[in-house]
């Protein structure tokens, strides 16, 4: 029987489930988060971050109308003192 007092020690063992690989959303998946209304309540509210990945940039969709509906919610977003963080650079941003 294992001592009840003793403290337990964690070791790297290639046992049980490996870790997932990175997630890889789709461009109608960008889309879809900017034009939902999850997203218009959440650019009517205050501190909310949303992260972006390394390589998101391809995926991002960049053709929305200056004065559309989306790009207002995405400046919204930003001007209640919420955060686009993006991580890492690519040559596509």
């Amino acid at each position: 029987m294992p001592d009840p007092k003793a403290i337990p020690t964690w070791s790297a063992k290639q046992v049980g489930i490996a870790p997932a690989g990175a997630a890889a959303a789709l461009p109608i998946d960008y889309r879809s988060m900017f034009t939902s209304d999850m997203f218009a309540t959440m650019s009517d509210t205050c501190c909310r971050t949303i992260f972006f990945p390394p390589g998101h940039g391809v995926r991002l969709p960049l053709d929305f109308e200056l004065d559309g509906p989306f790009a207002k919610r995405i400046r919204n977003f930003v001007a209640n003192r919420n955060t686009l963080l993006f991580n890492g650079a690519d040559r596509s941003v």
